[in-house]
């Protein structure tokens, strides 16, 4: 479950992937610069190393500043292929009970091929 930060936002969202969106993720990370993105990417390496990690997807907990961190990657990748992505996540974060403030205000661009 989440915990409030001192505003009152979650400060950590479950979220979960299938293996396919995992890899979509991985892929859009791994474009942008490596230091911003190591940590994201070793957390979420670790959760499709868990025992259930492969067969049944991964599940992380994404604080807002990582949360924003994937839609600026997913940003990055053409509309067609992350458009799925990123409907499933915004309904996780809403299911969730948490504001999107991770990209409150902001709209994603995504270049196209």
């Amino acid at each position: 479950m989440s915990t409030p930060d001192q505003a009152g936002v979650a400060s950590s969202l479950p979220l979960s992937f299938t293996v396919a969106q995992g890899r979509l993720l991985m892929s859009a990370l791994a474009e942008l610069p490596f230091k911003r993105v190591f940590e994201l990417i070793g957390k979420l390496n670790a959760s499709a190393q868990a025992p259930a990690g492969v067969a049944t997807g991964l599940r992380a907990s994404f604080t807002t500043a990582e949360l924003a961190l994937a839609l600026e990657a997913l940003g990055q990748l053409p509309y067609v292929q992350v458009h799925a992505l990123i409907d499933e996540l915004q309904a996780q974060v809403h299911q969730a009970g948490a504001p999107a403030q991770a990209g409150k205000g902001r709209r994603i661009r995504s270049h196209t091929p």
